[in-house]
């Protein structure tokens, strides 16, 4: 039989009690309120925002929009195409990683212990809102620069690591990483509604 890590196994339960969790990128990015794709890609991620939170006294929790797991690695996704705030940002991940503690405790899934010791990375995958006037070197300044929306202080307590992604080219090299190699190609859709294909 073969051993998969607890990070897999949370991903491998959620799968199961949500048959149709997995879900396209094109799909998981695309903003719903203008209907305008953002990321293009037939790759599918667990869409998280279908998990409640299975506490007795459950509520809907704000939550990233993706989760994906390989061997002892959780991603959180995030995709933001439109305008986002700082608490928004931080307050999807405390939430959903609390909705995740939940569901794993409902299920019998994961002890405390083994939860606390999973290795959970964030990362917000943003459209700039100059995405149309900003250089390919603006963005990469930006986002090796800045503790963007003060996500790097949640490091070493509730996640592993955080980043905070803008450039075409770098949320392509971040998705095809998380992967292991499976993601070789997206399409980034700027603002503008112009289309980059990567590679």
């Amino acid at each position: 039989m073969k051993m998969i890590s607890n990070e897999e196994k949370i991903l491998e339960s959620l799968k199961e009690i949500y048959a149709d969790g997995m879900q396209e990128i094109t799909k998981l990015s695309l903003n719903s309120d203008d209907r305008k794709n953002f990321i293009v890609s037939n790759y599918k991620l667990f869409n998280f925002d279908l998990v409640e939170n299975c506490h007795p006294e459950r509520s809907k929790e704000k939550s990233p929009d993706a989760l994906f797991a390989i061997k002892s690695k959780l991603y959180f996704i995030e995709f933001k195409e439109g305008i986002c705030k700082r608490p928004d940002l931080r307050m999807k991940i405390h939430e959903g990683i609390h909705a995740l503690y939940q569901f794993s405790q409902a299920n019998k899934i994961l002890t405390r212990e083994e939860f606390l010791s999973l290795n959970i990375n964030y990362v917000v995958i943003k459209r700039h809102a100059q995405d149309n006037e900003k250089g390919s070197e603006y963005l990469s300044t930006l986002e090796n620069s800045l503790n963007l929306f003060s996500l790097k202080n949640l490091e070493g307590l509730i996640l592993r690591r955080a980043h905070v992604i803008f450039k075409p080219e770098t949320i392509l090299d971040r998705l095809s990483k998380m992967t292991g190699g499976s993601i070789k190609e997206i399409s980034y859709v700027k603002k503008c509604g112009s289309i980059i294909k990567l590679p």
